[in-house]
């Protein structure tokens, strides 16, 4: 059975984003403390949630759109698409 790219890229949509929605969940009280321990916490968890939300946008946006430019111009140049049988 072949398979496009964005086949792929909706069947990771739903896991990938409840890993981010936990981690990001479970990163809300220490980003939203004030107490002792908060003025060391806080500079990494902060760096941590937008680097969470941009890795999410790159996987699911950015990566497809790049591999579809790539299989596009190798059909532009060979006049075929190499597609590789990958047992799963």
């Amino acid at each position: 059975m072949k398979r496009t790219f964005l086949e792929g890229a909706t069947q990771r949509v739903r896991p990938l984003l409840m890993t981010v929605l936990a981690n990001i969940i479970g990163l809300i009280p220490v980003m939203a403390s004030t107490g002792t321990g908060s003025d060391v916490m806080k500079p990494i968890a902060i760096p941590f949630v937008f680097g969470l939300i941009t890795s999410t946008l790159f996987v699911l946006i950015v990566l497809p759109v790049i591999y579809s430019l790539i299989k596009e111009r190798e059909l532009n140049t060979h006049g075929r698409l190499t597609i590789l049988n990958v047992k799963g």
